[in-house]
């Protein structure tokens, strides 16, 4: 069996967390606002590791990547919590960070609709009630 090339070596692996720590909270904030700062603050008493996860990775590396704009990827994000039922605070979150984008609530609810060719209509009927509730909480 052939021996693997070693790892390369990082003088500071510690400073590439802290930088991803940082982008991801200024990314976070960016997006979500102070909503999404309390989302991810909710689990500083159960399982804060989860949330540094989160944070450094979710937010500081795939936020990050340039490959697709934020709009965009606000658009994927909302599909895959519609499509995968995910439509607690999380979606609340992500639904006011499209809005804050500029996605209008025609749009997400036209998004919303689209799903129901892949996640069938109890998946948008349940989206579409939470979608209801965000907007009230919101108002016009």
């Amino acid at each position: 069996m052939a021996k693997s090339a070693p790892l390369p070596h990082r003088k500071n692996p510690t400073a590439g967390r802290k930088k991803k720590t940082q982008s991801g909270q200024n990314r976070l904030r960016q997006l979500h606002g102070d909503f999404g700062v309390e989302v991810l603050s909710s689990l500083d008493e159960i399982n804060p590791e989860l949330k540094k996860w989160i944070i450094e990775f979710g937010y500081g590396t795939v936020y990050q990547s340039p490959k697709i704009d934020a709009r965009s990827r606000q658009i994927s994000t909302l599909t895959a919590l519609i499509c995968l039922g995910h439509l607690g605070r999380e979606f609340q979150s992500h639904v006011r960070a499209a809005l804050k984008l500029g996605i209008t609530r025609e749009e997400i609810i036209g998004i919303t609709e689209h799903c129901a060719l892949y996640a069938g209509f109890p998946a948008v009927l349940a989206a579409t009630c939470a979608l209801k509730d965000i907007f009230n909480q919101l108002g016009k």
